[in-house]
């Protein structure tokens, strides 16, 4: 029988009496269950929302590669310099099974439900099943996640590569964990250039790890070295051909990228990389919030303060393990930062989303220890079990406590878009073949061109580009016409 441990804050990684109260069987009965809860989320109505500005573009931009030659797919998608051949042939892929607005989801909803699976095993080789369950549950009912989950753009491919790579560094037993590096830098790399930060994380904590192990282990009695510095130098490896792939990839076909200018005419009402708003909204869309304009909740401190116990555990625990999962998340939204400052572009929670499965570990791990070292009183007070009972019963409540408001935003933010299908049927009901319509801006004339595609009228749509006399000019023009706004970058 194997004996449970006393250990309190931080123990050494055994086995202790909260695993043990938490059983294989109910563990994996859990995590299913939480799969579950979260492919409901991620797929109920997935279509009901109507696309947005981004989405339209890349589903336009799918329908262009679709008929590009096969080894343009491999180089050089023409002027697209964001995303890469896997996101565009699983969008391609997803419309045999669904319309085209419901298949420019599937992909990210599909992937989103397997990262809940991911992020469980990951939870698991930190810091038990308890984490692994807890971790599984977060990650599901996180809002960022559900959010992006339900999208038609890359980033819950991303999110999942980056499961893979964490499991990858965690499990640390070849050649498993060998496969999962290799295989996560390269879905990564072949998604998005997004994930760039995260592989140059993943490399930085490769390179770490392979010389913490190789320092602070001895080398086997046959002379090769441990098993932990072996696999972090195949991690290391991989997260380079993955940076290599992004080169060839992106920056290649793109030089104006690498470029300080790139992107330098940012709109007004922009939130800057390095500034306070941007760094309420890194808080937040971790913790407590899927969208760019939610309100800054104290919640989302308890979420970070748990992050910081987990990340104090984490390396109490194991070093490596606490590389890993504080390195994926510190090195991740740092160096997201210092790119998006480099390139002159505007900060969006989207693009720190590759941080989210580190921090949920982390979180996970420290409402599992905490529960621990405050029930380590009742160990002189009642057995180990139900010491380890009670541990785990607090660990529940604490994980409850956190999801319940989450899962309510879960629910409600992803649905938070313009219908574009409703200007679009007014328009066919009430306009007038060749009327013209004016639009605020650029995004609104997309939007609502696409929505006019299968009308039976034909209109001229023309953006006054948020220009009061451009606007007037174009009334002027026309005898009869339609003026839709759907905001502006600024006050007009």
């Amino acid at each position: 029988m194997r004996n449970p441990t006393r250990s309190g804050f931080g123990n050494g990684g055994g086995v202790d009496a909260l695993d043990l109260a938490l059983p294989r069987v109910l563990y994996l009965f859990l995590l299913f269950s939480t799969v579950a809860l979260g492919a409901t989320l991620r797929f109920s109505e997935l279509g009901a929302p109507a696309l947005w500005l981004d989405e339209i573009l890349h589903v336009n931009r799918a329908n262009q590669v679709s008929e590009e030659p096969w080894t343009s797919w491999i180089r050089g998608l023409n002027s697209d310099h964001e995303n890469g051949p896997l996101y565009y042939g699983f969008q391609l892929a997803s419309r045999l099974f669904a319309e085209e607005e419901t298949a420019a989801r599937l992909a990210p909803a599909v992937f989103g439900t397997l990262s809940i699976l991911i992020i469980g095993a990951a939870g698991r080789a930190l810091g038990g099943p308890a984490v692994g369950a807890i971790a599984a549950l977060l990650l599901a009912v996180s809002p960022l996640h559900v959010y992006y989950s339900r999208e038609g753009r890359p980033y819950s491919l991303v999110m999942f590569a980056v499961c893979i790579l964490l499991l990858a560094l965690l499990r640390r037993k070849a050649p498993m964990s060998v496969l999962l590096a290799y295989t996560g830098c390269g879905i990564a790399a072949l998604t998005a250039a997004l994930a760039t930060p995260a592989l140059g994380s993943a490399c930085a904590v490769a390179a770490a790890g392979w010389v913490v192990a190789s320092r602070g282990r001895q080398q086997t009695t046959d002379g090769e070295s441990p098993p932990s510095s072996r696999i972090n130098r195949h991690f290391l490896v991989a997260a380079l051909v993955g940076l290599g792939l992004v080169a060839f990839c992106y920056l290649s076909r793109t030089p104006d990228l690498a470029s300080p200018a790139f992107g330098h005419d940012m709109p007004a009402g922009i939130t800057l990389p390095f500034s306070l708003v941007a760094y309420e909204r890194i808080l937040s869309s971790l913790s407590v919030s899927g969208t760019e304009w939610a309100t800054f909740e104290p919640l989302a401190l308890l979420f970070w303060g748990l992050a910081g116990a987990g990340l104090f555990a984490a390396f109490r625990r194991d070093v490596l393990k606490g590389l890993a999962t504080g390195g994926m998340l510190l090195l991740t939204l740092i160096s997201t930062l210092v790119a998006l400052e480099y390139l002159s572009r505007w900060y969006s929670i989207r693009y720190t989303s590759p941080a989210l499965p580190a921090f949920t570990l982390l979180v996970s791990l420290g409402i599992v220890e905490l529960s621990r070292h405050l029930s380590k009183p009742l160990h002189k007070l009642t057995s180990p079990e139900w010491a380890g009972r009670l541990s785990l019963i607090a660990a529940a409540a604490a994980t409850a406590l956190l999801a319940a408001p989450n899962l309510q935003s879960a629910r409600s933010e992803p649905y938070l878009k313009v219908d574009w299908r409703q200007p679009a049927r007014i328009l066919e009901r009430f306009g007038v073949d060749g009327e013209m319509i004016i639009t605020s801006n650029g995004w609104t004339k997309t939007s609502i061109e696409h929505y006019l595609r299968s009308s039976s009228k034909r209109f001229t749509v023309v953006s006054a580009v948020e220009s009061t006399p451009r606007a007037r000019e174009l009334v002027a023009e026309c005898q009869s016409c339609w003026l839709i706004t759907a905001g502006f970058h600024s006050a007009p």
